[in-house]
């Protein structure tokens, strides 16, 4: 699978005193990225980016800011939407056309088996008491 993105990072959330230098003398900051092709939010875009965080910190509860967005663009062998009312239409939602091809797979691996009930049949009994 591959995924083509855009970043859009604010360079003013950027908190730099979490930079650090290589051997080589550049200067780098660790990102996190989080990307949902199949949600895209009211803007467009296909997900997140934070300053990453430490083990300990994560642990401790810290909570970095995002500092910016992740659109996709290409893919090969993954789906993603454009926008929401795309992904509505290729689901069916609103717009009655066909799911997603993502979505009917998880349909048919996770749908229950339908239950055959079987018919009720009932006893004929006569009113008539013999006595």
């Amino acid at each position: 699978m591959k995924v083509a993105v855009n970043f859009k990072v604010d360079l003013s959330k950027i908190d730099r005193s979490r930079a650090y230098k290589s051997q080589n003398g550049a200067e780098y900051i660790d990102l996190t990225c989080f990307i949902s092709p199949e949600e895209p939010s009211d803007y467009d875009t296909h997900g997140g980016i934070q300053q990453s965080t430490t083990a300990e910190e994560r642990k401790a509860g810290m909570k970095m800011p995002y500092v910016g967005n992740v659109k996709i663009f290409h893919s090969e062998n993954c789906v993603f939407y454009k926008n929401k009312r795309e992904k509505e239409e290729a689901e069916g939602q609103q717009y009655g056309v066909k799911k997603s091809p993502a979505k009917e797979i998880s349909d048919k691996l996770f749908s229950p088996e339908p239950v055959v009930e079987e018919p009720v049949v009932e006893a004929e009994f006569d009113d008539d008491i013999p006595f």
